[in-house]
């Protein structure tokens, strides 16, 4: 059993088979000898069976290990290994994704290209619609800071030169390339995967959302034609950018700088007021 007081009364321990760095495994192999266990807290109410895992949330009891020495609690792993381990799955989902696409691309897949264990993978992700909803935080956040970065100045050619360089000249990246091919793949599977679709529908939301909110600004200061919405604009200059990323996901040959050109003319002459 394991040591007293290692655990709340409401938790009951499962053991497990345990190997050195690596996370527990689901169910020991059938037949399987083992000298060393896990003994994996799980949330306990009375007259139920215990849940798979803890509620999000929910307070984790220390896993306590078994060993021909005895008992001891686990270590606890460092920030920066389980950003490194997160990062090191999230970049095996994108070769998966790229390669065979979102929908016949397996949690399995996954695991074999990161060379991780199963339990490894599921420590941090419970399925591929999580991967891709952590990679979208991470580039929804980015993409806020560039708007809001390239509006800062005040002057309405600076930023919008600055706005459309930043997004466009990223795409001269083979990895960014990569990663918006990946989300043309996922504007199909949205129309069928619900998970996915609000994924998706928050891409195109919060930059819209973003940009509508500096445009507002600049029609009250004159700088925007009057009769024109500002969410209006914000959703036409987003599709110039959403349209190009999936042009190039088909022919990556395509001059980026010739199409920043054309983009910026375009922007210029068709919304905003000359000065």
């Amino acid at each position: 059993m394991p040591e007293e007081g290692a655990a709340s009364q409401r938790h009951v321990f499962l053991p497990l088979p345990f190997v050195e760095g690596e996370a527990p495994r689901a169910m020991p192999e059938e037949g399987a000898a083992s000298q060393r266990h896990v003994f994996l807290p799980l949330p306990f109410v009375e007259g139920e069976a215990p849940r798979a895992m803890p509620e999000e949330g929910a307070t984790r009891a220390p896993l306590v290990v078994m060993s021909s020495k005895g008992l001891f609690h686990m270590p606890k792993v460092s920030r920066e290994h389980q950003e490194s381990r997160r990062n090191q799955i999230i970049e095996a989902a994108a070769k998966c994704i790229f390669k065979k696409g979102f929908h016949h691309t397996s949690m399995q897949d996954i695991v074999s290209e990161s060379g991780l264990s199963p339990g490894a993978i599921y420590l941090y992700f419970k399925s591929k619609e999580e991967i891709i909803k952590t990679v979208a935080d991470m580039r929804y956040a980015t993409e806020r800071e560039i708007i809001a970065d390239a509006f800062g100045s005040g002057d309405t050619n600076i930023a919008l030169n600055k706005l459309v360089e930043t997004f466009f000249n990223s795409l001269a990246n083979k990895d960014v390339r990569m990663e918006r091919s990946i989300w043309v793949q996922l504007w199909g599977e949205a129309l069928s995967n619900p998970p996915v679709y609000d994924i998706v529908r928050r891409g195109i939301e919060e930059p819209k959302n973003a940009l509508a909110e500096v445009l507002t600004a600049y029609q009250k200061q004159g700088k925007l034609s009057s009769d024109l919405s500002p969410e209006a604009v914000a959703r036409v200059m987003l599709a110039q950018f959403q349209g190009f990323v999936l042009q190039i996901a088909l022919d990556d040959r395509l001059d980026i700088k010739e199409y920043i050109q054309v983009i910026k003319h375009l922007i210029s002459d068709a919304f905003f007021e000359a000065k």
